[in-house]
């Protein structure tokens, strides 16, 4: 509407104009005092009209000439009269569109609450994130494991629920698997200490400070399942893993399915898949090659079927590759030392026996002196024997592990510490004993011997692939990836 014709709808029906059109029509008059004048001739002439015809008004003439000679006044008066009505108009105007007064109590509250429901929902956001609840159950354990809350210590039981914002504390030789909802479990092995937590989404992350963990995690719908250490982070959606933390690096084994690895602080990000490793320090992170057995971190003595033969020193902590002339005798020392120093002995052995029955005993492996060692591996027709040093060293403890099929490969693993001996045969679990007690602190020096006794009796007539001693309790889980390891590394 142009602003002609808004002055004629205003002369016409002031109060018939809306808002914007008023508020147009005023900024016209500002811009244009001489349409003002106009407007105000035009204004008083129908005023004057109106009480003309107004069967109530006399002296007309007279109103008539007072309008007349007001009209006639000098332009600078005819401008402030139309500066007057201009404010009028405006005031009027301002007075229709303004809405009721707020009062300035209800305009605070108001700024206040949109400061205060964003906060208010972060607030809460930041509480399903950080509130402790249940996310876990205890399924395994063995050895002292106690979960902390803030200063608090509490010793952990089979069956317990366990929470977010808590911390578990394994001693070493202790072993603790927990399981969550969705059937994901986590255990951890050895002297470790490790947090849980879960986003907003709860989508589940352990970090684990130090130690070694292996897990099984099922699909994640609410986000990948993050395990951070000191030096790496490693994200899985469903995967089978193995973490193991050092002072100074963080180790990955992928067992099945795929994990992001990426060292803290860094960009790199390593996509590793099944039987693939990776090592993440402070200063990088690489591929690793992969080896057996898998916790060859722990391995005091390795043999892979051929000549080289590789103890740990006792004082660099390096696997080393031993000579001819220190073979047994060194490597049996060596291996004792460690294994003491620990309190656990653990042994993985791959071995083929002959296809024929021998009707005396042959010893596959022996630690310690002659007649009273500390480890002992023995076949005797087709059944498979261990001997460990007891508490009184004329007696042994006797361990039978069953049959086993001749001309065929196995895989043993062999475990104790005190108050516990594990073995497994071929992946199945063929004894779990914790009222055993072998007292690792007594046992003795003495050479290391394969396929035969310390006094190189009772030959064994087959073919070990593979041995390696631990100074660290193997139980099902790690038998199990060092002997897919094997496979993986030794396909038939």
């Amino acid at each position: 509407m142009t602003d002609q014709e808004l002055m004629h709808r205003f002369l016409e029906d002031p109060a018939g104009l809306a808002e914007a059109d008023l508020e147009q029509l005023i900024a016209h008059l500002r811009t244009e005092p001489a349409k003002a004048v106009e407007l105000r001739e035009q204004l008083i002439v129908d005023d004057l009209l109106g009480q003309k015809f107004a069967v109530d008004r006399k002296n007309f003439i007279i109103m008539v000439q007072q309008r007349l000679t007001d009209f006639e006044r000098g332009e600078e008066e005819v401008y402030n009269q139309v500066a007057d009505l201009r404010a009028i108009a405006e005031a009027e105007i301002e007075t229709k569109v303004r809405p009721p007064g707020i009062s300035p109590w209800f305009k605070f509250a108001g700024g206040i609450s949109l400061i205060a429901v964003p906060l208010l929902c972060f607030l809460v956001w930041r509480y399903q994130e950080s509130a402790p609840r249940a996310v876990a159950n205890i399924e395994e354990l063995s050895g002292q494991v106690v979960r902390m809350k803030g200063t608090n210590e509490e010793t952990l039981r089979l069956g317990q629920a366990i929470s977010t914002g808590e911390t578990i504390v394994a001693a070493p030789g202790s072993t603790v698997v927990w399981k969550y909802k969705d059937g994901t479990t986590v255990r951890i092995l050895g002297d470790s200490q490790s947090d849980l937590s879960a986003d907003a989404n709860q989508a589940k992350h352990v970090r684990l400070e130090r130690g070694e963990l292996v897990a099984s995690v099922a699909k994640q719908p609410k986000g990948p399942m993050v395990f951070s250490t000191p030096h790496a982070t490693a994200t899985v959606r469903g995967t089978e893993f193995r973490l193991i933390v050092a002072e100074t690096n963080t180790q990955l084994d992928v067992s099945e399915g795929k994990v992001d690895f990426q060292r803290s602080g860094g960009s790199q990000v390593l996509q590793l898949t099944a039987n693939e490793s990776g090592i993440a320090t402070a200063a990088n992170i690489q591929p690793r090659e992969v080896q057996w057995p898998v916790n060859r971190a722990s391995a005091v003595f390795l043999y892979e079927g051929t000549d080289k033969r590789f103890a740990r020193n006792p004082e660099t902590g390096n696997l080393q590759v031993t000579l001819p002339e220190d073979q047994s005798e060194e490597e049996g020392k060596d291996t004792v030392s460690l294994v003491k120093k620990s309190g656990e002995f653990a042994c993985d052995i791959l071995f083929t026996p002959e296809k024929t029955v021998s009707p005396q005993p042959a010893v596959l492996c022996s630690l310690g002196p002659l007649e009273n060692e500390d480890f002992l591996l023995l076949q005797k027709g087709k059944d498979l024997i261990v001997h460990l040093r007891g508490a009184s060293s004329s007696t042994p403890i006797v361990v039978e592990l069953g049959e086993i099929t001749l001309g065929s490969p196995h895989y043993l693993t062999l475990a104790c510490k005190e108050g516990a001996v594990s073995a497994v045969v071929d992946g199945v679990k063929v004894i779990v004993n914790s009222e055993v007690h072998s007292p690792i602190a007594s046992w003795e020096q003495g050479p290391l011997v394969l396929k035969a006794d310390a006094g190189g009796m009772r030959p064994w007539q087959g073919e070990i692939a593979a041995l390696a001693i631990f100074d660290q309790f193997v139980d099902k889980a790690l038998s199990d990836a060092n002997r897919k390891r094997y496979q993986q590394l030794h396909p038939k």
